[in-house]
């Protein structure tokens, strides 16, 4: 995982710049956690911030 995550990713769009991927700049976050011991239909959990990902908390949406 930590060779897909990183701290800081370069955005094909950011003119160039390499930019954090929790930056003040950052409405909402989400992340899929993907279960594949259980059924599809509940398989998959989306985490969600409606702030910047270092200072808000990820509720789960089932």
């Amino acid at each position: 995982m930590a060779r897909v995550l990183r701290d800081r990713l370069p955005l094909q769009h950011s003119f160039g710049r390499v930019r954090s991927i929790s930056g003040p700049y950052a409405q909402e976050n989400a992340i899929f956690q993907l279960r594949s011991s259980m059924p599809n239909e509940v398989g998959c959990v989306y985490w969600r911030a409606m702030a910047e990902l270092a200072r808000s908390v990820s509720t789960p949406w089932y």
